[in-house]
């Protein structure tokens, strides 16, 4: 019996009518069906994909279904992001771990694209040295950008991570326009697509407000069909669920999500639709939403330097508050800092010593 959990908006009885059974069964045979589970659970596996995709408040229900408390002895096999499987990991007897497209895969792919094999060592060598690009290589379609990067740059990288992911989004854009036959163009792509990727930008955000990467056609209300598209940066899965027989979308990975929420986050900042001191004062950017920031700091330098500015000055002022958590914010200034690198500048180190300047704090206690 397996359950795509994101469909899930009740108990195991009526997930499973939901799910799995034929819309024409009748009563009498659907009951039938439900007492065979019960008489015999040794003979039932109950598959719960993605239990970190659970509505909230449903989490609970379902733990006591993992440790055994509805269908004792029947074997259920689970499938979550780190984050929940390490709440419900201590009622499993076996823990797993999906490897999918592996370090090895990765590295595997990358020589055989390169013809130049000083190329597929350069990426290699950058790979070594960058987690979070790392982390991207999870993806085959990533890699595969990543690859194309390489060959364009000559194997020489962009000097930042927000950089780096302007280039990934116009080959994308790029890559999206061939699919739909569009006729190439000098235009910089990501002014051509700026409304589109403002909203795509607004769905990102409102999925980590909603701690989710995951989110239903409703999302693109009013937005224009290229937004609905996707324009190549989500992928699209059918929905299980006979009530709600509707589609999923999702970012091919959350750093995606979280640079397309920066640069909504940009726009807005531009354009005077919110303020630096409402975003600075939500200490969730110096949290879950640290890589937002970066993006951000990193977007606007490109854009607007006296509102890269300004937010550097908020982001001293969030330091200077709190003794207690100095260092990590000081962390997260000099993180936001590093995205402002611009070719053929010196801007980030300008945007250091303006950061110097407006901290009060003499000695700070960094540990580790």
């Amino acid at each position: 019996l397996l359950l795509k959990c994101r469909d899930i908006n009740c108990g195991l009885w009526e997930a499973i009518d939901d799910q799995l059974l034929p819309r024409e069964v009748n009563e009498e045979e659907k009951e039938r069906f439900f007492t065979f589970i019960r008489d015999h659970p040794s003979k039932v596996l109950l598959v719960l994909d993605g239990l970190d995709e659970l509505p909230r408040g449903q989490l609970s229900i379902y733990t006591d279904i993992i440790r055994g408390r509805v269908l004792p002895e029947s074997y259920i096999v689970v499938t979550a992001r780190h984050e929940v499987g390490v709440k419900v990991r201590e009622c499993c007897h076996t823990l797993l771990e999906v490897e999918g497209f592996t370090k090895t895969d990765a590295k595997e792919f990358i020589l055989r694209y390169f013809k130049e094999e000083h190329l597929a060592e350069k990426l290699l060598n950058k790979l070594d040295s960058d987690m979070s690009l790392q982390d991207l290589t999870r993806n085959p379609l990533n890699t595969a950008l990543l690859c194309l990067l390489c060959e364009d740059f000559g194997g020489k990288f962009p000097e930042s991570r927000t950089l780096l992911y302007l280039e990934i989004v116009e080959c994308v854009l790029r890559r999206y326009r061939r699919k739909m036959k569009l006729p190439e163009t000098k235009q910089d792509l990501l002014v051509l697509y700026k409304v589109e990727l403002k909203q795509l930008g607004f769905i990102a955000m409102e999925g980590l407000h909603n701690n989710s990467m995951y989110f239903d056609e409703s999302a693109f209300e009013g937005f224009s069909s290229d937004v609905k598209s996707g324009l190549g940066f989500l992928s699209v899965e059918a929905g299980q669920s006979k009530r709600r027989p509707i589609r999923s979308y999702g970012f091919l990975h959350k750093s995606f999500q979280e640079f397309f929420a920066a640069l909504f986050q940009c726009c807005q900042l531009l354009d005077d639709e919110i303020s630096v001191d409402s975003l600075i004062a939500d200490c969730r950017y110096f949290e879950e939403f640290q890589q937002v920031l970066m993006f951000t700091s990193g977007l606007l330098a490109q854009e607007s330097e006296a509102t890269a500015k300004a937010l550097i000055a908020g982001i001293a002022t969030q330091v200077n508050l709190d003794e207690n958590l100095s260092y990590e914010r000081l962390c997260v200034a000099l993180d936001c800092i590093n995205e402002c690198k611009r070719e053929g500048t010196t801007f980030d180190k300008e945007m250091a010593q303006f950061l110097g300047s407006h901290l009060k704090l003499q000695t700070v206690d960094c540990c580790g």
